[in-house]
């Protein structure tokens, strides 16, 4: 009897093991998937970024050529 109560309380906690097992098996295949998703979002956003210092930069050589946008025109 004690041994039979004994290998149920083992099939049970053996059961619940399972069970966490797999409840974090699905927590790491979403964190993964979250993760590559921030990733592909990082990369965008670094490349986004680059082409926007790009063209600041672009600007701020051409307008070392022409007049401040705010400055009055000479005929004022």
């Amino acid at each position: 009897m004690a041994l039979l109560t004994h290998l149920v309380g083992m099939d049970s906690r053996l059961h619940d093991l399972e069970e966490r097992l797999t409840f974090l098996q699905r927590h790491v295949e979403q964190q993964d998937r979250v993760i590559l998703e921030l990733s592909r979002e990082v990369s965008k956003l670094s490349d986004r970024l680059a082409r926007t210092e790009a063209k600041l930069t672009q600007t701020a050589d051409a307008g070392d050529q022409a007049p401040p946008a705010d400055e009055r025109p000479p005929h004022w």
